[in-house]
């Protein structure tokens, strides 16, 4: 398959749910620097996850993004800064992080305007004191 096919198979799915739900109703996900198990990084992943951020975010409701790289463990961050902030630039709506945060890491994002929205899933889970 090739790139531009990867594309229009991943538009044409969000544009079929956008069809039943309306597109304000709908969000994308996005992983461009997750590994899981043996995946071996895309030598493109910033032309390539950028161009979907900027052609399925025109309607949708939010943009969500891991920036944890290793989905094993409990990593740090890593996702580059400029990916951040260009993906801030190509997302029209509504930007979501998760993976890997800490309430400062989230803190000194949104203060950067990296995000709307941070997802708390396992430190949560394991501290219910972090809200």
């Amino acid at each position: 398959m090739r790139l531009s096919e990867s594309y229009d198979t991943v538009k044409e799915a969000f544009d079929a749910v956008a069809g039943v739900l309306s597109a304000d109703r709908v969000g994308v996900r996005i992983a461009p620097y997750r590994r899981f198990n043996d995946m071996n990084p895309d030598s493109k992943v910033e032309e390539t996850f950028l161009y979907l951020a900027d052609e399925l975010t025109r309607g949708a409701a939010f943009t969500s993004t891991s920036l944890a790289g290793d989905s094993s463990k409990a990593a740090p961050p890593a996702v580059p800064e400029a990916f951040l902030a260009n993906l801030r630039t190509a997302s029209a709506r509504t930007v979501m992080l998760t993976g890997g945060l800490t309430q400062a890491i989230a803190e000194q994002l949104l203060a950067e305007n990296s995000a709307d929205l941070f997802a708390f899933g396992t430190l949560l889970i394991s501290n219910p004191d972090l809200p």
